[in-house]
């Protein structure tokens, strides 16, 4: 069963980004952070007002209120760590943080992110794209806004293709959705969609929305990789 909550009384203040465009890689300019959300200290990856090109690229987002597709800066890579993934609402209304991505190295996601795994637009489940593949053994959800009820917290299934990623429980068919970025077929809109099982129905909490990505190291890595 499909469903649309709005947000409503949900409604928390409206999370600012900061300045436009993307700038490329090596900029001194700071990563906007997403301070308003689950402990705050987000630096912003890609974001999506609606689905467009590959959700990587080799440049730094600034401004969640367009479309960017970036990376994570080399200087912030550590060896044998990987970040939190945090995927938003651009209002920080409804949000899911993700745990247990593989370090680097691995030839997962964490590795397409860097761009050492390259993204296409493709449908093509050949690599480097993947579709029902469980490539990071140990994502999972951490938690999400009180809004969601995420259906699953382990995300067995992954598919990284179309430009964009989309993870679930399984089969890949919409019982099995949990949430997707960039991913064109899904919801028919694209953008940025969750999926729940609140009051004992499946379906969207919310279909192809403006949203982004979003990482944060739990711990400063160490021994980071230059360009």
């Amino acid at each position: 069963m499909w469903m649309m909550i709005v947000a409503g009384a949900l409604m928390t203040p409206p999370v600012i980004l900061g300045s436009k465009t993307a700038m490329a890689m090596g900029s001194a300019t700071p990563i906007q952070r997403y301070n308003s959300v689950a402990g705050g200290g987000w630096h912003l990856i890609s974001s999506r007002t609606n689905d467009v090109d590959a959700l990587f690229a080799d440049a730094r987002c600034l401004d969640g209120a367009e479309n960017c597709s970036g990376t994570i800066p080399r200087s912030q890579v550590g060896a044998g760590v990987a970040p939190d993934l945090l995927f938003a609402t651009l209002d920080g209304v409804f949000w899911v943080r993700l745990t247990g991505l593989l370090p680097p190295v691995n030839d997962a996601l964490r590795d397409m992110i860097l761009l050492d795994r390259p993204l296409g637009v493709s449908s093509s489940c050949e690599y480097p794209h993947y579709c029902d593949r469980v490539l990071d053994p140990l994502l999972a959800v951490h938690s999400s806004s009180a809004n969601v009820t995420p259906r699953f917290q382990n995300l067995p299934s992954q598919y990284a293709r179309y430009g964009g990623l989309w993870f679930g429980n399984g089969g890949g068919s919409i019982d099995d959705h949990v949430l997707s970025l960039n991913y064109a077929p899904y919801c028919q809109a694209g953008g940025f969609s969750i999926s729940d099982n609140s009051n004992g129905q499946l379906g969207n909490v919310i279909c192809g929305e403006p949203g982004a990505l979003y990482f944060r190291y739990e711990t400063a890595p160490s021994a980071s990789q230059g360009f």
